[in-house]
């Protein structure tokens, strides 16, 4: 590493940005450390200036070949020959360091917090408020890397686009839909789509984290400040309306009221950022635009209609590929019984991803044909899932733990429908002296709008049914609490 005597005094207006032990000044292209200049070749410069200034978000190996060497033919390899120089350099005066990272077949990452300097000295830029002080981080530091996607689920791309649409004409878009329909994964592959039109960036935050923690203050932690419990909301608004990024608020469901209360404060304080939220509910916010995921569509193949390729149907594509060599060249036979599972399965991608991970040690007839509803309940998926992820019953205890014990009696009595049924119906078989007809009728709407039972629209009127699934789930809580005995 070459370093040259201090020539980084600064001038007023110039661009100067600190990470780790360095400052860089974008503008004058002088790297240093500690007030001495670092010498870096001029193609390495400009991809730590490219990369510095999207902190945090994937720069492609095209956008890097296009900033770097512009109207020059030059192959990819030529970039990862000069990130490994920029690396090198930066770790002969940081060696545990590691602020490139490489996204496999996507690009480049640069995951420290860029902090924008004063022109007059080396202090960052930073503003206090009582107890509270919050660092401007340009683009604000994300400790949720949008990076680390969930495997992707077909449709997800569709998803996607039909995400942005709708935040094209709303700043606030809320993905609802059932446990395991996709939502994460939805709301991150419109993130990573719309990312680059933010100027600082995406930002995701887990609000089932939040637990006792003040949605508030888990905010500013994904965003890199550090609040207290006595800081204050009021200053961190402040500081987000001077933002011009995109907030992920993930399985909002956990503390609703708290995040419909937090987007309303974004919506009005800070005009320049847009929100996507998930939830198996919506959260009823003032401008709020929901967007309800459907299921994967599955279908049967017809005889010889496929011509020896799986049909295009996502759901069945899902399954055949989670499934791998224990499926690897189904027959017409196999395609039908995949489709008739993935029906069982109600097209819920967490349930084809569990259930085709069994299919080598049970076999697709056994799944398909004859394991009951209450054991495909249990099947376990991944050991490193979220722990409301592993099974399709503890998808379902998360769900059913945030009901009012008035929408787990009904939830519970609504299980002996093995169809489609009213309101009238189901106020007739479920009300009694402590579910009075009106409560119901509450309730039912309710579990409707919380993903747990159907509502289908026929014209004026409404019909309501339980998945398969959810029914089974359902009768169990009625065997449990002792209820079976009374119908």
């Amino acid at each position: 590493m070459t370093t040259h005597p201090n020539d980084t005094h600064q001038l007023d207006g110039e661009d100067i940005v600190a990470f780790g032990s360095f400052q860089l000044n974008r503008t004058r292209r002088i790297l240093s450390s500690a007030g001495r200049r670092i010498a870096v070749r001029s193609r390495a410069m400009e991809i730590l200036v490219a990369l510095t200034e999207r902190a945090g978000a994937i720069l492609s190996n095209r956008e890097l070949l296009q900033r770097v060497w512009p109207g020059m033919v030059v192959e990819e390899g030529t970039i990862r020959v000069h990130v490994a120089l920029l690396r090198k350099v930066l770790r002969e005066v940081e060696p545990d360091s590691d602020f490139v990272h490489n996204v496999t077949g996507r690009g480049y990452r640069f995951v420290a917090p860029v902090v924008r300097q004063r022109p007059s000295g080396d202090a960052p830029m930073a503003e206090s408020s009582g107890s509270m002080v919050l660092q401007r981080c340009l683009p604000p530091l994300r400790r949720n890397d949008l990076a680390v996607l969930p495997d992707p689920v077909f449709d997800s791309d569709r998803s996607a686009c039909m995400l942005g649409e709708r935040l094209a004409r709303a700043r606030l878009v809320t993905v609802t839909g059932p446990g395991g329909i996709g939502k994460t994964v939805a709301a991150l592959a419109a993130a990573e789509a719309l990312g680059a039109r933010c100027a600082h960036g995406v930002c995701y935050v887990d609000v089932s984290s939040s637990r006792s923690r003040a949605l508030w203050c888990v905010l500013a932690a994904a965003l890199g400040w550090s609040p207290d419990e006595s800081g204050s909301r009021r200053e961190l608004l402040r500081h987000l309306s001077k933002q011009s990024m995109l907030l992920v608020l993930d399985s909002c469901e956990q503390a609703i009221d708290s995040a419909a209360s937090l987007v309303e404060d974004v919506l009005r304080s800070c005009p320049q950022v847009s929100m996507i939220a998930t939830s198996r509910e919506p959260l009823r916010a003032a401008g709020e635009t929901i967007h309800e995921l459907a299921p994967l569509g599955w279908s049967a193949p017809s005889a010889g209609a496929t011509g020896g390729r799986p049909p295009a149907y996502p759901a069945i594509q899902l399954f055949l590929e989670r499934a791998g060599d224990a499926l690897a060249r189904p027959d017409e036979e196999a395609l039908a019984l995949v489709a008739t599972l993935c029906r069982r399965l109600g097209g819920n991608p967490l349930a084809i991803e569990i259930a085709a991970a069994q299919v080598r040690w049970l076999g697709l007839r056994t799944l398909a044909l004859d394991l009951p509803d209450s054991m495909l309940l249990g099947l376990e998926g991944r050991r490193t899932a979220a722990p409301r992820h592993r099974t399709l019953r503890a998808s379902f205890d998360w769900s059913y733990g945030l009901l009012s014990q008035a929408e787990q009696a009904v939830f519970r009595w609504l299980s002996v429908f093995t169809g489609s049924f009213t309101v009238d119906r189901a106020v007739e078989v479920v009300a009694d002296e402590q579910l009075p007809p009106d409560i119901v009728m509450e309730c039912l709407v309710k579990l409707a709008r919380k993903s747990l039972i159907i509502a289908d629209r026929a014209g004026c009127a409404v019909m309501y049914r339980l998945h398969d699934l959810a029914r089974a789930y359902a009768h169990e809580k009625l065997h449990q609490h002792g209820e079976l005995s009374l119908i």
